[in-house]
């Protein structure tokens, strides 16, 4: 996850993977994986930002990355991703980090950088969305990529938050509200949790994302060292049009920012 005083994922992060076990990080690491081969690139070293409990940071150690290195702002969701790494003796090295804020220990740079299922949504400021371009541009080689994912403004405005759903012992009822003027929309998230006794915990959090636009990506991208930036709709081959829910974002640098 990323910055927002209202994220904080703190009583998520336990059932998180059991809620998100459908989500296909696989799916979209593989689109990666073949924009990436496009490219004639073949990095070895990898940071996954935001990268929650490790769902996506996993499947990377388990594809040969090494070294893989994984940063989340919410301390409990680290804490899962490590307790996960330490069972399946995954070595992964995780952080609490704020995307904003991108870096590695002593100056270490990597061939690649991921963020996936639409973290960068979360920041809900321009500046805020463009310090993290830049921290990512500083922990990347040159000649390194950048690949991330955003809910699309189509989904936001169409109410892709909005849901009710039973996984399990766990019942779940999202309600989105959408603001045209700033952009936001705001998520209020109601959980109930039963246990095998028949006891019940609830819980709720409030999520807001930002909307943002193809030019203020590309600008951000650009501004922050980045070219050969690539927009791919739905995760398929084309361009995305009007209707494209959810975007994928490749760039490499060119050069350091200053």
């Amino acid at each position: 996850m990323t910055s927002s005083e209202n994220n904080s994922y703190g009583a998520l992060a336990g059932v998180y993977d059991h809620i998100m076990w459908t989500v296909p990080h696989s799916a979209w690491l593989s689109r990666i994986e073949r924009d990436l081969r496009d490219r004639r690139k073949r990095p070895r070293s990898v940071f996954d930002i935001a990268c929650g409990t490790g769902l996506g940071t996993e499947i990377l150690f388990s594809r040969g990355y090494s070294p893989v290195y994984g940063a989340d702002l919410s301390p409990e969701m680290i804490s899962v991703a490590r307790n996960k790494a330490n069972t399946a003796g995954s070595a992964i090295t995780y952080f609490v980090q704020n995307a904003e804020v991108t870096s590695l220990p002593d100056g270490l740079t990597v061939d690649l950088v991921t963020c996936l299922f639409d973290a960068l949504n979360y920041v809900t400021t321009l500046d805020g969305l463009y310090r993290v371009f830049t921290s990512v541009a500083q922990t990347l080689n040159v000649g390194g990529v950048f690949a991330f994912d955003l809910n699309a403004p189509y989904a936001l405005r169409q109410g892709l938050f909005n849901q009710e759903d039973a996984i399990g012992n766990i019942r779940h009822v999202w309600k989105a509200t959408w603001d045209e003027e700033s952009r936001l929309c705001t998520v209020n998230m109601d959980f109930w949790r039963t246990h095998p006794d028949g006891s019940e915990d609830v819980f709720s959090e409030q999520h807001v994302q930002r909307a943002h636009t193809k030019d203020e990506v590309r600008d951000g991208l650009r501004n922050a060292g980045f070219h050969e930036i690539l927009f791919w709709g739905n995760y398929a081959d084309k361009a995305p049009n009007s209707k494209s829910d959810r975007w994928l974002v490749t760039a490499v640098l060119k050069e350091k920012p200053e």
